[in-house]
Parts: C-alpha cells; sequence; structure tokens
C-alpha cells in the first residue's frame, strides 16, 4: 500500500486561524496511502491544499521540527519533485471504484469534500 501507516508529526497545516502544528510531539497523523493520491485531493488532515503542487511547495518551505525520519525529504530540488510526482501518478489507477458510501462505522459524514 506504500506507507507504514505510523504516526508521524508531519508539520500540516491547521484550520485558517489555528496555530500552526510544530511538531512538538501532539498532533502526529497515520500515514496513508500513495495509492490513487492524486486522486484523492484535498491535502493533508485539514483538506487545506487543494492540489499536490501545493502540498511539495508547502514541504519545500518548511521549517519546522519535523519527525526526524522527514529530515532527508525535506526541501527536494524540482528535479526530484518531478521525479517524485511521476512516481505518484504511476500508483494512481482511473477506474478504480469512486463509490461512496451513505454511512461508516465512525458515523462521521463519508466523502468528506468529495460531495
Amino acid at each position: 500500500m506504500f506507507s507504514d501507516y505510523a504516526l508521524h508529526r508531519i508539520g500540516a497545516p491547521d484550520l485558517p486561524g489555528a496555530p500552526a502544528d510544530q511538531g512538538g510531539g501532539a498532533r502526529a497523523f497515520r500515514t496513508p496511502s500513495l495509492r490513487n493520491v492524486t486522486r484523492t485531493a484535498p491535502y493533508m488532515h485539514s483538506g487545506s491544499l487543494a492540489t499536490l503542487d501545493q502540498a511539495f511547495d508547502f514541504y519545500d518551505r518548511a521549517d519546522r521540527r519535523l519527525d526526524p525520519q522527514l529530515n532527508d525529504v525535506r526541501g527536494p530540488d524540482r528535479r526530484d519533485a518531478a521525479d517524485v510526482k511521476a512516481l505518484l501518478a504511476a500508483l494512481s489507477d482511473g477506474t478504480f471504484d469512486q463509490t461512496i458510501p451513505t454511512e461508516v462505522p465512525s458515523g462521521l459524514p463519508p466523502g468528506g469534500t468529495l460531495r
């Protein structure tokens, strides 16, 4: 699934007006799968980034106390970013089932911003 599904502090932006996540031990998020990631906008836990380009730009500018495992992936040059975007596109399948269920076990509204 191209994920470790572990919790990481990634410095994700919060909702507008909320304090920034400085990765200080709280606000860790489970790593999602990279499969079909090009088709699952918006991005980040708050849905605050509409495109993958915005997500790449966010991490290119990141100057936060992130999970140490992310130190090697911060600030890739534009050639690296193009290669990563090509990989993400290769992991995407336009024929996958995009049906949104009417309900989910958590009771939360399914589909997020897809509706």
